[in-house]
């Protein structure tokens, strides 16, 4: 698989990007990634806030969450993408603010398989094969991808989130490629703490209905994204701290993000 590595400045940070990769492309070219979701949580996030990031590829929500926040957890479980999460937190001078996890989140301690970067083909980027290592995700029954191959370089190690003992969380990133139930079942003393949640939710997908389920009986109001694959959401419960002043900024956003509320 080739790569090639070079550190670019943004108006967001520095960044050590891999030319060949779907999202490094992007910060490339606009500097962003993901720009409705940081529209919304740029104006939600304080120096008191402690925040979670369960995908957090190469880093560029961490990062932003690291310069806004008190602390930030960031689980990243993929070794390469992982050591590119860890450069751009020294890269932002962000050490002692972030801490970063080479480790995936389920509902119990194990050893899981990830699936082939070779079913993530992206595209051609100036003649050369382009993948998306953020869409790659766990191998388990309702998975995009599963086989009975086992590559020892795609092995990781799952922990349950609240075996971490994170007391505190105002906002929590997740978007590991469907394996979010799992990882909710591994949460749910860090979900007693009503924290904001971003998620990545596609409402075709099995297990993806049953976490939106599962966080509407909790009390959780969904606001989706209408946009792309409209499969990004933002939670809000209630009895949030930052209830009344996130459904104003949702409200306040511009049209472009088009945001329903869904439940």
């Amino acid at each position: 698989m080739k790569t090639s590595f070079e550190i670019i400045q943004t108006i967001h940070g520095n960044f050590l990007i891999n030319e060949f990769d779907c999202i490094s492309y992007s910060l490339k070219k606009d500097e962003m990634w993901e720009d409705y979701m940081y529209a919304f949580y740029s104006q939600i996030l304080d120096s008191n806030d402690i925040c979670i990031d369960a995908g957090a590829n190469l880093g560029f929500h961490s990062i932003q969450f690291g310069k806004l926040a008190k602390h930030v957890y960031s689980f990243e479980p993929q070794p390469m993408i992982y050591n590119q999460l860890c450069a751009n937190i020294l890269f932002n001078d962000l050490n002692d603010k972030i801490t970063p996890y080479r480790l995936g989140l389920g509902e119990k301690e194990s050893t899981k398989q990830m699936w082939s970067i070779k079913n993530e083909f992206y595209g051609i980027n100036s003649g050369e094969e382009m993948y998306n290592w953020g869409g790659r995700g766990i191998e388990h029954i309702d998975a995009t991808y599963n086989s009975n191959e086992v590559r020892e370089e795609d092995l990781i190690k799952v922990i349950p989130l609240d075996s971490l003992n994170i007391e505190q969380c105002s906002l929590f990133k997740i978007d590991i490629q469907g394996y979010e139930w799992y990882a909710f079942q591994g949460a749910q003393k860090l979900l007693e703490n009503n924290p904001i949640i971003l998620l990545e939710n596609n409402f075709e997908a099995k297990l993806d209905k049953q976490v939106l389920n599962m966080l509407l009986k909790l009390g959780y109001q969904c606001y989706r994204f209408c946009m792309n694959e409209v499969e990004d959401c933002i939670l809000i419960h209630p009895k949030s701290d930052k209830y009344n002043i996130s459904t104003k900024i949702i409200k306040s956003l511009p049209s472009i993000y088009k945001i329903k509320k869904e439940f």
